[in-house]
């Protein structure tokens, strides 16, 4: 049997954070497959993690979409549980599909874990007038700039979410607001949630960084009550070649999946 553990991710005093389950190493998908698990599991998403002679290879899925080739709070998860199972601080290199991606531990925090990209990895393009941007990291998504007020009151048909996607071939339509000088406001709506409103989104997030100054920043995602929000943490260096997009983990659950 595979060891699974649920987790929430980016989780903050005032934001619930993101459910997230992490299936650990001898998952045979002979058996079972990897979409009909993350299914029946019913995550927002799912990461299968497993130990080859290679690295750690990693894979994501989610109920509705199937495969996904980025997940920021799969990685999340990943390095949270990794770190609970092996007692190792890190860091942990991950092989996915679309190249290595790296996770951390805040020193002093063993809460905190990172994901960190290549700002090579990130690519922007100016898309539709009413879209904004279209920015890939890791998945296409489109971003656009709103006051606080218009973010706050923002209210997205499913369905025309989903028409929208279809139409750009993109996963997601992101809205942001600035907060304060380093607290940003970010609603996120996406294909893997059947255009629904998504919690917390760590690669969203990263694709933040070509559109705002550089800098650390607090990104408050969700809106509403705080089941329905995530609290995430953006290191966007103008001095360096990387980002790093950081969150708390609450470990909620560990047993087998049968």
């Amino acid at each position: 049997m595979s060891s699974v553990w649920w987790v929430n991710t980016f989780v903050g005093q005032e934001a619930g954070g993101n459910p997230t389950c992490v299936i650990l190493d001898d998952f045979d998908e002979v058996t079972r497959s990897r979409a009909s698990v993350a299914r029946a599991l019913r995550a927002p998403d799912t990461a299968f993690v497993k130990r080859a002679f290679a690295g750690l290879t990693i894979k994501f899925f989610s109920p509705l979409e199937g495969e996904m080739s980025f997940c920021g709070q799969g990685f999340i998860a990943a390095d949270a549980v990794l770190r609970q199972t092996t007692k190792v601080a890190g860091p942990f290199e991950f092989l996915t599909t679309d190249g290595n991606v790296r996770t951390y531990a805040e020193p002093g925090d063993d809460a905190l874990s990172w994901f960190e990209i290549l700002k090579s990895q990130i690519r922007i393009d100016s898309g539709p007038r009413h879209l904004g941007h279209i920015v890939d990291s890791g998945r296409r998504r489109a971003f656009r700039q709103l006051d606080s007020a218009e973010l706050e009151n923002l209210n997205l048909d499913s369905s025309e979410v989903i028409r929208t996607c279809t139409e750009y071939n993109i996963k997601g339509l992101c809205f942001y607001a600035y907060e304060r000088r380093d607290v940003l406001r970010l609603r996120v709506f996406t294909v893997s949630l059947g255009g629904r409103e998504d919690i917390s989104t760590g690669g969203a997030v990263a694709g933040l960084t070509p559109l705002i100054p550089s800098g650390k920043w607090l990104v408050q995602q969700g809106s509403g009550h705080f089941l329905n929000r995530g609290e995430l943490r953006l290191n966007n260096n103008i001095e360096t070649d990387r980002i790093s997009v950081g969150g708390r983990v609450e470990f909620v659950a560990q047993g087998n999946l049968l």
